[in-house]
């Protein structure tokens, strides 16, 4: 045989071999997806069952009550906090506006966004509801667990490092939940932090202009490795600067979609709540009603305000406040900004569109709102909004992230971990959108019910010292060998505040008080 009919041949044999095989792997491929997203799918539903909707829902419930409806009575001062901030004050920390910038910076992504239109579409209008009762709720236990953070504090050279896992090693005596929940911090700020914005991130700009997944993940994992390579400082000066702009820019474009169709609000807001409370939906019948309803709306009202994982009360602790009431105003003002207002607003926009019901779901459905209101430019701006949100999201929890690293495996460890959080971004960016949430929302539980745990525990006065609940420790602790803020520190934190208390931001003695 020639040498040219055999090489000929050889060719052609390879090209039907390979015509073959492509769809033998594309087949074995899908297969193993589809296999990964049913076993998700069946975690999920058991891990955000009845008994932890319950957990978040009795935690929120419980500290209402112990705490006299705090979030009620002391909102108005928190707003009032939020907006007479005067600025920084020399020392170290963070400022508590930087914190709360720096908290909503992780708190403000995509969970507002993309989050809420996907449980519009997974659990219907009613979904909403649940989003708002979890929100209520939820200012309680952020309240009272960013007080708890800011009282075990731990001093650093360049400031405070504090969290669930200094409150569960100091307060309660038990390092060894303190080291579960450390490391399931690590695991979550791969997942809610760094998959679910960088994947929502490449499939903006991929329905955008069509570009490859992994192209936008290299892109994304350079300007995240920028942020971070500041530390701390860049953090709070990135957050103080993109949090205000971008949160006051999606407001407006959603308000202005809202407005293109004010009639149908009150039909939006009756909507919900037939969703929600209806006959059909108490029985929960028909997929979209009843538990499926509660269930989704919980899940991303926790996943866009974070209250009861603890998380964002690693920023808290951070501020240069001293008294732990006064941040703990902040942490109120999170909650209620954050899914009160952002997350309203955002279904709000979807139901006034008349988008849902269209089939689509996550970015999709509201890229659909967008593009109802502005065209082809909808989509364009949605982008950019996307983007500035997932970033300081990507940004927020890597610090977080590195925290829990610095506590379980010193500097060296943080140092460490921030070049796997980048490196984890252009992976996350190719993952599959309903996986995607699903695994975030799994995550999530492993950091809450410790969380919970240790929250309800020590506002019960059930402390490993003895001592007691927070609005009853008067000092005489001497503290610890870590510099927690508690004892004379806390009586000095008190003292120091009814002092300011016509010149600070905080008017009245009541607002500095704990409860």
């Amino acid at each position: 045989m020639p040498v040219e009919k055999m090489l000929s041949r050889i060719l052609c044999e390879k090209r039907r071999l390979t015509c073959i095989g492509r769809p033998a792997a594309a087949y074995i491929a899908d297969k193993r997806g589809e296999r990964m997203e049913s076993w998700l799918c069946a975690v999920h539903r058991a891990v955000w069952g009845l008994p932890t909707l319950l957990s978040f829902l009795g935690c929120g419930l419980f500290l209402t009550v112990r705490l006299r409806a705090v979030q009620l009575r002391r909102l108005p001062a928190a707003c009032r906090a939020v907006f007479s901030f005067r600025g920084r004050q020399a020392g170290r920390g963070m400022s508590p506006f930087g914190a709360l910038t720096a908290a909503l910076a992780a708190t403000l992504g995509t969970g507002n966004i993309v989050g809420v239109a996907t449980a519009v579409a997974a659990g219907g209008p009613g979904a909403v509801f649940w989003i708002w009762v979890s929100a209520l709720l939820g200012m309680a236990t952020h309240y009272a667990e960013t007080v708890l953070a800011v009282r075990f504090r731990r001093r650093r050279q360049d400031g405070y490092a504090g969290g669930p896992m200094y409150y569960m090693a100091d307060g309660l005596g038990m390092p060894r939940l303190a080291a579960f929940f450390a490391a399931a911090l690590l695991l979550a700020s791969f997942g809610i932090g760094n998959l679910a914005q960088a994947n929502s991130i490449a499939a903006a700009v991929d329905g955008l202009i069509g570009l490859p997944h992994w192209l936008t993940g290299l892109a994304t994992a350079a300007l995240a490795a920028v942020v971070l390579a500041g530390g701390t400082r860049r953090l709070e000066r990135v957050s103080l600067r993109a949090v205000p702009a971008m949160a006051l820019l999606y407001l407006l474009l959603s308000l202005v979609i809202i407005g293109r169709n004010p009639a149908a609000v009150p039909g939006a807001f009756r909507t919900i709540l037939h969703g929600a409370l209806s006959r059909e939906a108490l029985a929960g019948g028909a997929a979209g009603s009843g538990l499926l309803a509660l269930r989704y709306g919980v899940a991303r009202g926790v996943f866009a305000n974070e209250a009861g994982l603890g998380s964002s009360v690693i920023a808290h602790a951070e501020s240069q406040e001293s008294d732990p009431a006064r941040q703990g105003l902040w942490a109120i003002f999170e909650v209620f900004f954050d899914t009160i207002i952002v997350c309203t607003v955002t279904a709000l926009m979807l139901l006034c569109s008349g988008c849902v019901g269209s089939g689509l779901t996550g970015a999709a459905l509201t890229a659909a709102a967008f593009a109802s209101a502005f065209g082809a430019a909808g989509q364009a701006l949605l982008a950019g909004v996307i983007l500035l949100f997932s970033f300081t999201s990507l940004a927020g929890w890597s610090h977080y992230g590195s925290r829990a690293a610095e506590y379980l495996f010193g500097p060296r460890g943080a140092a460490v971990y921030k070049v796997l959080f980048v490196l984890a971004v252009l992976p996350a960016s190719c993952f599959g959108v309903a996986a995607a949430w699903q695994l975030c929302d799994i995550l999530n539980v492993l950091m809450a019910f410790p969380n919970l745990y240790a929250v309800v525990r020590l506002w019960s006065g059930r402390s490993a010292d003895g001592r007691p609940p927070p609005e009853q420790d008067t000092g005489g602790s001497k503290g610890t060998r870590h510099g927690t803020v508690r004892g004379k520190a806390a009586k000095t934190a008190r003292q120091s505040c009814a002092e300011t208390e016509e010149s600070g931001p905080y008017p009245g003695k009541r607002d500095a008080r704990i409860g």
